[in-house]
C-alpha cells in the first residue's frame, strides 16, 4: 500500500474542493457508488484519496507521469 493513500472524510474533501461538508458527503457517496460498481468494497462517509485526485484533478496525473 502506497504511504500517501488513506481515507479522506468529509471535513477532509470539503477542505480539498472547497465546499461545504454537505456537499461534499454527496461528492463521497457519488465517488463510493463508482468504486461499488468497479466491485471494490467501501467504507461509508470516506473515500480513497487517490481515487478522488484521480477523478477531479486528472491533469495532475498527467502532469506527474510526463
Amino acid at each position: 500500500m502506497e504511504n500517501n493513500r488513506k481515507l479522506l472524510n468529509a471535513k477532509e474533501v470539503a477542505e480539498l474542493l472547497g465546499i461545504s461538508n454537505s456537499y461534499a458527503y454527496k461528492v463521497i457517496d457519488k465517488l463510493n457508488g463508482e468504486l461499488e460498481k468497479a466491485g471494490y468494497l467501501t467504507i461509508s462517509g470516506k473515500v480513497d484519496s487517490l481515487y478522488l485526485m484521480k477523478r477531479y484533478f486528472p491533469c495532475e496525473e498527467k502532469m506527474q507521469n510526463s
